[in-house]
């Protein structure tokens, strides 16, 4: 932790990286810290009070919005952006968004020169990097352009992969890896990860993101030493294609902000609801004058991305440096100068023909069809490469039960704890592969961690008679639906 000297000024990165956290203190001192225990530790007992804002973003969205966290003045700070020594924030005015046409085969061309050029510079010389491979088409991505590279350089490249040996994540990433010659190295993922994430979400990740995302990150540590480095491609998804959890940006609208399964107290939701609002605009706030497509790809990369998918693979941070491709300025001004219909599969089947065309034969995890139209007929493969459904149902229930239900969630003041047991119950009653209400349940469980282990202090509210009776109800509705 640094506390910022009277002229000092923190700038951070046009996009990507690290989000540091600052606090200013009852004195007017701002200090700043790139990771969540570093600082919060060193904010007095008495300040470490619950912000109910972001909780109840956290729970409509599986992220925080803006630059908020768990605790009450503890921020952020965003991308484009400068901090002063007095804790004041300016944004600047994000990379410009543009609407030009051109053909996948040019696109492609551009992408390949941003992205070579951008691993380059990430590389630096290193005789050695390690690569998350998975069997989608981003990391897949980054293979074709790092395999370029290692043609001309002396560099050995290393895959690295987790998830169920039997998935198709993990067969296609030891496949693609034999493809480029690579060694690959398998990190199993199992309950016990799962639960061992419980404790990195909750310390290292301050609350802010459920532990599914942290994946088998904590295995990687026992792999790499502290000067190596690590390509991801979480941003592949987004900036090479304008794809958002499978859905294309110009059908994507805007989430909406609500109080999901009604587990925060009713009074708490409807005061803070426009706060949440405000919020989530800051992402475009800089730049207003926009159409709804971009302000929804800056909500989107400001919030989705920033401050759930970049601050869990960041935890990589800890053991090595970590980088992310599809994050350079040049690339991601490239891709956003294109009107987002142009962002398509398309450019990456036509970088696939153009690197390695055995990679356009060879199947996408998510369907298992290739970009040439082949079928995987090997109908065994997992889809998943996890089973949390079936972990948290079996091998964690009882310690989930533990945090949630006989812990001391209700002194935070925020959750309608009628509400929290009829959640968990319905939870419970779902088949054991079931993906519903697994996130709220984590972070439910997570808010109490939270809450042990930083000694966090409750805003003081009550539960009212109406809450429980819509407890009951909502449970009945649920049940017998």
């Amino acid at each position: 932790m640094k506390k910022m000297d009277k002229n000092d000024v923190i700038r951070s990165r046009n996009f990507g990286g690290v989000s540091p956290y600052y606090f200013t203190d009852e004195s007017g001192s701002t200090f700043v810290a790139d990771n969540f225990p570093e600082i919060a530790q060193n904010i007095p007992e008495h300040q470490r009070v619950i912000d109910p804002v972001a909780v109840l973003e956290l729970f409509c969205f599986n992220y925080v919005l803006g630059d908020r966290t768990i605790l009450k003045d503890l921020y952020r700070i965003p991308w484009h952006s400068e901090l002063s020594s007095k804790g004041e924030v300016l944004r600047k005015n994000p990379i410009r968004h543009g609407y030009a046409l051109q053909e996948p085969k040019d696109i492609a061309i551009d992408l390949i020169a941003c992205l070579k050029k951008e691993l380059l510079r990430y590389i630096d010389g290193r005789d050695k990097v390690f690569l998350l491979l998975s069997g989608g088409f981003d990391s897949r991505i980054s293979a074709c352009v790092l395999k370029e590279i290692e043609k001309e350089n002396n560099l050995e490249v290393i895959a690295l992969t987790w998830g169920d040996k039997d998935s198709r994540d993990v067969v296609y990433s030891a496949e693609i890896s034999k493809i480029m010659d690579w060694q690959w190295i398998h990190l199993d993922y199992s309950a016990d990860d799962l639960w061992n994430n419980m404790e990195i979400a909750s310390t290292w990740g301050g609350g802010e993101v459920a532990a599914v995302h942290y994946h088998a990150m904590d295995k990687v540590k026992t792999i790499v030493n502290s000067s190596d480095l690590i390509i991801a491609s979480s941003w592949g998804d987004s900036i090479g294609r304008a794809e958002f959890s499978g859905k294309h940006l110009p059908r994507l609208s805007r989430p909406k902000i609500e109080n999901k399964h009604f587990l925060v107290k009713r009074s708490i939701a409807n005061e803070y609801m426009q706060v949440a609002q405000n919020d989530m605009a800051l992402a475009w706030s800089s730049e207003p004058d926009q159409s709804e497509t971009i302000m929804n790809e800056l909500h989107m990369q400001e919030n989705y991305m920033r401050r759930m998918i970049g601050h869990a693979m960041n935890y990589l941070g800890n053991f090595c440096t970590v980088e992310q491709s599809f994050t350079a300025d040049e690339t991601v001004a490239k891709m956003w100068s294109l009107n987002p219909v142009c962002r398509t599969n398309g450019v990456y089947f036509e970088v696939f023909k153009r690197l390695n065309s055995q990679l356009y034969d060879f199947p996408w995890a998510r369907t298992g069809i290739a970009p040439s139209g082949r079928i995987d007929e090997r109908l065994f493969l997992k889809k998943k490469y996890h089973s949390w459904g079936a972990w948290m149902r079996t091998d964690l229930k009882p310690q989930l039960k533990s945090l949630i239900l006989d812990g001391g969630l209700k002194n935070l003041g925020i959750f309608n704890m009628g509400q929290v047991e009829s959640v968990f119950n319905l939870w419970t009653k779902e088949s054991l592969d079931s993906l519903n209400y697994n996130e709220t349940i984590l972070k439910l469980g997570l808010m109490e961690m939270v809450r042990r282990n930083y000694h966090v202090k409750h805003v003081g509210d009550v539960t009212t008679l109406s809450d429980r009776l819509f407890s009951k109800a909502y449970y009945c509705a649920k049940k017998y639906r």
